[in-house]
């Protein structure tokens, strides 16, 4: 398993444009890791990012 991932492979794995991807790390909400200029994600990271996220409510179908 990969420990840094490359920006791309991160927005897949968050299922999110790179759009939303680069405003997370923007905005320091999502912490990147410099190795020369590739700019990577821990995986670690965007677990923890992910866990943080709310729970959000079940939607029900309509029984009219």
């Amino acid at each position: 398993m990969t420990l840094l991932l490359k920006l791309p492979v991160a927005a897949r794995e968050l299922a999110v444009g790179m759009t939303t991807l680069n405003s997370l790390v923007r905005e320091g909400r999502l912490p990147i890791r410099k190795i020369g200029r590739s700019t990577r994600v821990h995986r670690t990271d965007l677990e923890n990012f992910a866990e943080r996220l709310p729970v959000g409510n079940v939607l029900r179908e309509s029984t009219k």
